[in-house]
């Protein structure tokens, strides 16, 4: 998967063809023998109008915010260029490069990460011959319990806790009760409300928790309906879905669609029984019209407010298990350890210290540009200054020279003869 903005994918070198790269098929170079290869490209605009320094020279680069040692001239044109040093090529004969690919997987699956990990970690002890309570206790670092194992009952209640994060609590839906009202002055000898008043009561209350019962249900019907419909949409807007073969091409997304327009329909159907069983109880968004329902319900049921009280309770929560969760050791997704010959990186995945400040305003550094004066033409080694001529410079044939950068494409040849450390 790429994400907005990856530079690795903009530069993916089949999309800039004829843009700014090169492809090197290498077809001229004996492929048993081990080469030192270096590599300059370089771009210009072809019309002149078009140069984003066309004009006046030092207003122009002050408002691309370019900077440059040195005086700027009354007219410039723009060269840009890259140089790729020393690369090692042998097509043959050639020790094959570390495999990014794993040669030996561990999966664990669990109920979460910290199941999953820790299956991995006993997986892991039992090959090296580790004590098994060493995966324990990592394991109740992971989920957060390490504490508890110094508790009484300590090795229990850290395991009771780390089930109970296999589960999600889920609301259960609700439930009805009618009580009294109490009088504000009971009198003495006050008689029982008659057996037909008690009788209908309950009836109502009965019939009203049957219907509160079909209505948590059909809820929970439809949130099913809106997962299944929100998971087939999901996999037909991927992108690129599998073909079987002997499949004709597009089959599968075809059958995709179908399944979304009846999942559809489903979750629609599933709503509408919703909104016609919520009409059979008391049901508002805000308490307070909540309350209005209540009441409305009383009047229309033969439940007299200055007698009975309709309250609505919380069901108890049911738990619900979470997706299994998957986790590897080994899949090789970190970048390959450094060849011992050569000299370690820095962690690609580590932050220099200091690198941030959320002080610093989120703007990128003026771009660091050269005249052709400062170009490369020699080099110290062991003391010495060595430098070759641009008549020694190895040139291809037929090098462009176009109007304005007479000799520029001839320097930065020059220079790379410099810089690149195998000569």
């Amino acid at each position: 998967a790429v994400g907005p903005g990856l530079p690795t994918f903009a530069a993916y070198q089949p999309y800039n063809t004829d843009v700014f790269s090169v492809h090197d098929r290498t077809d001229d170079l004996d492929p048993r023998t081990a080469w030192q290869l270096n590599y300059l490209v370089a771009g210009w605009y072809g019309d002149p109008s078009a140069d984003p320094l066309a004009g006046d020279v030092a207003a122009r680069m002050a408002a691309l915010r370019w900077t440059a040692d040195g005086t700027a001239p009354d007219s410039a044109r723009t060269v840009c260029h890259g140089t790729v040093l020393d690369v090692a090529w042998q097509r043959q004969g050639s020790p094959m490069p570390a495999s990014d690919r794993p040669d030996y997987v561990t999966i664990g699956v669990g109920n979460n990460t910290e199941h999953a990990t820790k299956a991995i970690e006993e997986h892991a002890g039992r090959r090296a011959g580790a004590p098994p309570e060493l995966a324990a206790l990592l394991s109740a670092v992971h989920s957060g319990v390490l504490d508890l194992l110094d508790e009484p009952d300590g090795q229990f209640r850290a395991e009771r806790a780390v089930h109970a994060s296999w589960f999600t609590p889920t609301h259960a839906g609700y439930t009805w009760v009618l009580e009294d009202v109490p009088p504000e002055a009971p009198a003495e000898g006050t008689r029982r409300r008659p057996r037909t008043a008690r009788t209908a009561y309950a009836e109502v209350l009965a019939r009203l928790n049957t219907a509160q019962a079909a209505h948590d249900a059909a809820v929970q019907d439809l949130i099913a309906a809106q997962r299944r419909l929100y998971d087939l949409w999901w996999a037909a807007n991927l992108p690129k879905v599998p073909e079987a073969p002997d499949e004709p091409a597009g089959a599968y997304r075809e059958q995709l669609d179908a399944l979304v327009r009846t999942a559809t329909d489903e979750a629609k159907a599933r709503r509408d029984t919703v909104a016609s069983l919520r009409a059979t109880i008391p049901w508002a968004a805000s308490p307070d019209d909540l309350n209005a329902a209540i009441r409305a319900y009383q009047d229309a049921h033969g439940l007299p407010a200055d007698q009975v009280v309709l309250k609505r309770d919380v069901l108890p929560g049911f738990q619900l298990p979470n997706d299994p969760v998957v986790v590897i050791r080994g899949a090789k997704d970190r970048p390959l350890p450094p060849d011992p010959e050569q000299p370690a990186m820095a962690d690609l995945y580590t932050v220099p210290e200091g690198a941030y400040d959320d002080a610093e305003e989120d703007e990128d550094p003026p771009l660091a540009c050269r005249w052709p004066a400062v170009l490369v033409t020699g080099v110290r080694a062991a003391g010495t200054t060595v430098s070759a001529s641009q008549a020694n410079t190895p040139a291809p044939p037929h090098l462009p020279a176009p109007d304005g950068l007479a000799g520029v494409l001839a320097s930065l040849l020059r220079e790379l003869l410099h810089l690149a450390p195998s000569n």
